[in-house]
C-alpha cells in the first residue's frame, strides 16, 4: 500500500464525517446533490497533513514538483524557453513538442 494512501485511510478514520466520500466513491453510488461519485471533486476532500497546498486554490499535491508545476498555472510562469524563437511553455515536455513540431531541421543540423 502506497504511504499516501495510508494516510488518506488515517484521515478517514480520524474524520467520520467524510467517510461517505469514499464510501461513494467504492460503491459507484451518488453523492449528495446529484453528483456521481467518480466526478466528485477533489477539492471537497480535505487537505491531509503532509500534502503540499497551492496557496491559490484549495489543490493539494502528494509531491512539490506537481504542486510547483501547478503554480505556474496561476503565476503564469514560463520558465522553458525555445532557443530559436521567443516561444516559452510552463512544462519542459511542452517545449519538447514545440521544438519537434516546429524546429525540427534546426535541430538535426545542430547535433
Amino acid at each position: 500500500m502506497r504511504k499516501q494512501d495510508t494516510m488518506y485511510e488515517k484521515y478517514l478514520a480520524d474524520n467520520p464525517e467524510y467517510l461517505w466520500l469514499e464510501l461513494g466513491r467504492l460503491s459507484g453510488s451518488s453523492l449528495p446533490g446529484g453528483a456521481g461519485a467518480a466526478a466528485a471533486p477533489t477539492s471537497l476532500l480535505p487537505p491531509v497533513s503532509g500534502l503540499h497546498s497551492c496557496q491559490y486554490c484549495p489543490r493539494t499535491f502528494y509531491l512539490r514538483s506537481d504542486l510547483t508545476r501547478h503554480v505556474r498555472i496561476h503565476t503564469g510562469e514560463k520558465p522553458f524557453n525555445c532557443p530559436y524563437c521567443n516561444h516559452a511553455t510552463a512544462r519542459k515536455s511542452s517545449l519538447k513538442k514545440h521544438l519537434l513540431s516546429k524546429h525540427t531541421p534546426a535541430i538535426t543540423t545542430n547535433f
